[in-house]
Parts: structure tokens; C-alpha cells; sequence
């Protein structure tokens, strides 16, 4: 006897973990969080760094006087939502300060960093200590 063909929808549900590179967003929106080092040389003068995604490396340019904490946003880089479409990755840029520097290195950062034109929001900072 052969039994009745009949079709039905089968749902499978994913969990998906946080790893060591990459923290989960928003699954209807499939967003990935990262965070990324970045010489704190290319931070000043830019340049482009290759950084890993769901989906593989993927170059992207480091734009000149980055701050820490930048956010660079990677469209189709995230995992596959329930809708068929992938979401956007989110990198976080943040600053690798090297273990030590040369004497004459310190000297040139010591002499670019006379000014207060240089840093207005340290100085603002300093400027509301002084009036409180």
C-alpha cells in the first residue's frame, strides 16, 4: 500500500555563538560586530588593511586621522537572515599602540603635539577643569 504524498514546510532553527572575532547582532537583520586593530601609524596616515568577515578577507581602506572606535560598516559581509539576505558587518576600529618607540620617535610626537590647535577636546576638557 502506498502511502499519501503529502508536503509540509519544514522550519530549522540555527543558533549561532559568538566566537573570538565576531559578535552577533540582530538575527532579523543578520549584523555582525567586530572589533579591529589598527596600528596606530596607519590610524594617523591611513591606508588599507585586510580584515577577516563571515564571508573571507576583505580589504578596506583606513581613512587618514582615524579616531579609536571608528565604525566602518560592510554591507552583504554578515550571516544569512531568515529572509534570504545577508546583513552588514560592523567593524570597530580600534588603536594598537606599539610596545616601545625609539628615543627620536618620541621626540617627533613630543613636538607635534605642542599646540592646542592640535587636540580640542583634550584641551576643552582641560579648559572645563580650570573653570570648575
Amino acid at each position: 500500500k502506498k502511502s499519501p504524498k503529502t508536503f509540509g514546510t519544514l522550519y530549522i532553527q540555527i543558533i549561532l555563538k559568538d566566537s573570538e572575532l565576531f559578535n552577533l547582532g540582530d538575527a532579523d537583520r543578520g549584523t555582525v560586530y567586530s572589533e579591529i586593530p589598527v596600528p596606530i601609524h596607519m590610524a594617523l596616515t591611513g591606508g588599507k588593511v585586510n580584515i577577516p568577515t563571515l564571508h573571507g578577507m576583505r580589504e578596506i581602506e583606513i581613512p587618514k586621522n582615524t579616531c579609536d572606535k571608528h565604525q566602518i560598516s560592510l554591507p552583504n559581509c554578515g550571516y544569512n537572515t531568515k529572509y534570504g539576505r545577508f546583513g552588514t558587518h560592523e567593524a570597530f576600529l580600534r588603536h594598537e599602540m606599539p610596545k616601545d618607540l625609539p628615543r627620536d620617535v618620541l621626540d617627533v610626537l613630543r613636538k607635534i603635539s605642542i599646540g592646542e590647535e592640535n587636540y580640542p577636546l583634550y584641551n576643552k576638557i582641560l579648559r572645563h577643569r580650570k573653570e570648575t
